[in-house]
């Protein structure tokens, strides 16, 4: 089982280690789950990006900072993972196309889809995802406790949560959720 002694040293050690930087029970149960022949696709570049190329077969990655792209390419450039892709779409105000990207795929195109990137972002994402996941895929959403939207019937929810964390420099403690949304394995049962 992942350990966290402390929420600033975990994310740390989690680029350092090539693991995503999420609720380490979802970090377990994401390990529980993935399976080498996945594709997988995520908005946000970095861990988590190094353990999917590492665990599954295709990753694509939308990232928005040019200078991370680069860092997380050399991460795995270094590891002989080429079997992921990081796109950089920088973000600018009112442009959808970061969200938008993944309508590019055809729909039940991937196993898992991470929602872990640009904040501002994360609720289109996850609007454009659910359509693009296999029955019986994921969808993971990363600091889910922001997130007050409804999931589509024929899903399913896990949380994992931590409450209480403290983070230098913000005198009020943070709670800090990751939820997995689980795919019916039936077909046609988006709405």
């Amino acid at each position: 089982m992942t350990k966290m002694t402390d929420d600033i040293m975990y994310g740390r050690q989690a680029l350092t280690k090539g693991e995503p930087w999420i609720v380490p029970e979802a970090l377990d149960y994401l390990r529980s789950i993935a399976k080498p022949n996945w594709a997988v696709f995520e908005w946000g570049a970095g861990g988590s990006t190094v353990w999917f190329a590492k665990e599954c077969s295709v990753v694509i990655t939308i990232e928005q900072s040019q200078f991370w792209k680069k860092d997380i390419c050399k991460k795995l450039y270094n590891r002989d993972l080429c079997n992921a892709s990081i796109r950089y779409i920088p973000i600018r105000e009112g442009d959808e196309y970061y969200a938008d990207i993944i309508l590019d795929h055809p729909d039940e195109t991937f196993d898992l889809v991470s929602v872990d990137g640009e904040v501002t972002k994360r609720d289109q994402c996850l609007i454009n995802s659910w359509a693009k996941v296999v029955p019986g895929g994921y969808v993971m959403l990363d600091n889910s406790n922001w997130w007050k939207g409804t999931i589509p019937e024929g899903w399913t929810r896990v949380d994992f949560k931590v409450v209480g964390l403290k983070w230098i420099g913000i005198r009020e403690p943070f709670d800090w959720h990751t939820s997995f949304f689980k795919k019916d394995n039936m077909r046609g049962n988006l709405t």
